[in-house]
């Protein structure tokens, strides 16, 4: 299992903070069949955490390569640990037959007024081949 932390900004127009990234896109590498878990950090764009607590959603969705394409892989994220931290767990089963290639994720966040927000934008997310074949 691999773990890859990221920060996400919520995109809402708002002035960035001094330590806040201007680009929130982080590259996926993952071999196909294997297990990922993609921790994600939300910050606003002044760098304070954002809550995740319920009916906050946080979501993931893997794509061919294209804004419009359709969804290969959708996940909601699990709050834990800090204020602001979730995880994504992709499990070995849910790439398993999926042809390797490069595909785009993203991550938007509802948040309980119905705003809808782009945390992550559109990034590459690469499946490989198998490290282990069934």
């Amino acid at each position: 299992m691999a773990l890859i932390r990221i920060l996400g900004i919520v995109e809402d127009g708002a002035p960035s903070g001094p330590t806040v990234p201007e680009n929130a896109r982080v590259p996926v590498l993952m071999p196909r069949g294997s297990t990922l878990v993609l921790g994600v950090t939300v910050v606003n764009r002044d760098g304070s955490p954002v809550s995740l607590e319920s009916p906050t959603v946080l979501e993931l969705r893997v794509k061919y390569a294209s804004r419009f394409a359709n969804v290969v892989l959708q996940k909601t994220a699990v709050p834990s640990g800090p204020v602001g931290y979730a995880e994504f767990t992709i499990a070995a089963d849910e790439t398993r037959f999926v042809d390797p290639g490069r595909y785009v994720y993203d991550v938007f966040l509802t948040q309980p007024s119905g705003a809808r927000n782009a945390v992550v934008p559109l990034s590459a997310f690469v499946i490989t081949s198998s490290l282990v074949y069934p």
